[in-house]
């Protein structure tokens, strides 16, 4: 069996799999991106509280897990050692002693691509937003991709700022117009 993670900043999905690919119990969770969502214990907790929950409801034995993968939002270079040491350490809370593979969720979500293809351009757009150039299945370069303060142009964050921001100006302008009238 595998446990499959898909761990971003609005919620945490982890599935158990078979060996042969078959999905047998999906579960979600809160989010969990260190950036975003509170840091590294609010990122255990939700791990450990989703993994929880699959565990309960898949009723599996947690020897017959054989590896775990985490694609993580946030874990890129910087960040991916912490990640991956603080994923075998919940999975050890639970007596899962499998294999443990993390990586960012930008290599897993080009994987996903419908043709199977090892070389391409991922367009990610969600609570976050990124352009990435993929070659061989490894991330050649990378745009934006920079959390909500800095950037995640034209992600559904992004769009609501706009969108706040343009009524908030609109309001603005309508009030000193409306003061100035009156001066």
């Amino acid at each position: 069996m595998l446990i499959i993670g898909d761990i971003g900043g609005t919620s945490a999905k982890l599935a158990l799999a078979t060996n042969a690919g078959s999905i047998e119990t999906q579960v979600f969770g809160p989010g969990a991106n260190l950036h975003s969502a509170g840091g590294l214990p609010t990122f255990e907790n939700s791990i450990a509280l989703t993994l929880a929950h699959l565990l309960e409801v898949s009723a599996v034995n947690p020897q017959h897990i054989d590896l775990s993968y985490f694609a993580v939002s946030g874990a890129g270079p910087a960040r991916i050692d912490v990640i991956r040491k603080s994923c075998q350490k919940i999975l050890s809370s639970f007596a899962i002693s499998s294999k443990v593979v993390v990586t960012d969720d930008i290599a897993a979500a080009f994987m996903a691509n419908a043709e199977k293809a090892s070389s391409g351009v991922l367009a990610l757009s969600g609570t976050g937003a990124l352009t990435a150039s993929i070659k061989n299945r490894r991330i050649i370069k990378r745009f934006d991709g920079l959390g909500w303060v800095l950037g995640d142009i034209g992600s559904g964050l992004w769009f609501g700022h706009q969108a706040l921001i343009s009524c908030a100006s609109d309001s603005i302008l309508f009030w000193n117009f409306s003061r100035f009238e009156k001066c």
